[in-house]
């Protein structure tokens, strides 16, 4: 009882609560070539959904005077070499939830950007870095354009051969018209499928393929054999055997295909080729 000598007071003893508080403040990343910049996440800021011991991570990406870039390849690879990819908004980020804590390489490329990389370090929780990219000068290579000159369906037909590699060997208007010849057979000579030679006093184009059989006449050896001469036409129209080849013009000439035999001659010539063996000069008159 309270007052009475040897007597016990009862009391309630009273605990002390501790409460510590552990706080860890994360330091700026080290820029890389001045091109990352840190960025401190807000105090308070949410961890990623998830595992709360990974990273989040916002990359602004801005050009030299800071407007933001956007539609850019942001490649994020890890110590563990896994790679994710994003490409930054309208507003010059890309995203990136779920890392792990640790060193990452960040690279940054686009059509008319200097490619730029930089290693930042993610932590758990929010972070945001800037990267900053320039502009690069880029050197086109010096293009011919070939257009916008019509053609006749039969011009057509042999610039469309011509440009497929079908002819074994082709002779064009530029070609022509920088050599000047006063013959055609110029164009000819030096053609590793045939010669030029003379036959009865008229130029041809002879195939060194080889001889061919000649029809056997009346009282003869049933199987001669005489030179190869080359077939010839002129806008698709095949000339009698042995025509004089320099009575082409060059001048009028807008290209010659040469076809050294059967094998590679295209279905829309099949009809000129009355000897299969000795091959085909077509020539093609130039517009009028």
């Amino acid at each position: 009882m309270v007052g009475s000598i040897g007597a016990w007071s009862r009391g309630r003893l009273l605990l002390g609560t501790l409460v510590i508080v552990l706080a860890m403040l994360s330091g700026p990343a080290h820029a890389v070539g001045g091109l990352m910049d840190a960025q401190e996440s807000p105090a308070g800021s949410p961890a990623p959904a998830g595992d709360a011991k990974l990273g989040a991570l916002v990359l602004h990406i801005v050009n030299a005077a800071g407007a933001p870039v956007a539609s850019a390849e942001v490649t994020l690879r890890g110590e563990k070499k896994q790679d994710f990819v994003q490409r930054t908004d309208t507003a010059g980020r890309a995203v990136f939830a779920d890392l792990a804590p640790g060193f990452w390489v960040a690279g940054v490329r686009r059509l008319g950007l200097k490619p730029v990389s930089g290693s930042l370090r993610v932590g758990a929780g929010q972070n945001a870095y800037t990267m900053r990219v320039e502009d690069e000068a880029m050197t086109l290579v010096g293009v011919r354009v070939m257009g916008g000159r019509d053609y006749s369906p039969r011009l057509y037909d042999f610039e469309r051969r011509r440009l497929a590699g079908l002819p074994s060997a082709v002779v064009t208007q530029e070609q022509i018209d920088r050599l000047g010849p006063v013959h055609i057979s110029r164009m000819l000579r030096g053609m590793s499928g045939l010669r030029i030679g003379d036959s009865s006093g008229v130029t041809v184009a002879i195939s060194t393929r080889g001889m061919k059989p000649s029809r056997p006449l009346r009282g003869a050896a049933p199987f001669g054999l005489v030179q190869c001469v080359m077939r010839v036409s002129v806008d698709g129209i095949i000339l009698p055997a042995l025509t004089n080849i320099d009575q082409i013009v060059p001048k009028d000439v807008h290209g010659i295909e040469v076809y050294y035999g059967p094998a590679r001659m295209p279905p829309e010539l099949e009809g000129m080729r009355t000897d299969n063996w000795c091959g085909l000069i077509a020539i093609w008159t130039r517009d009028r």
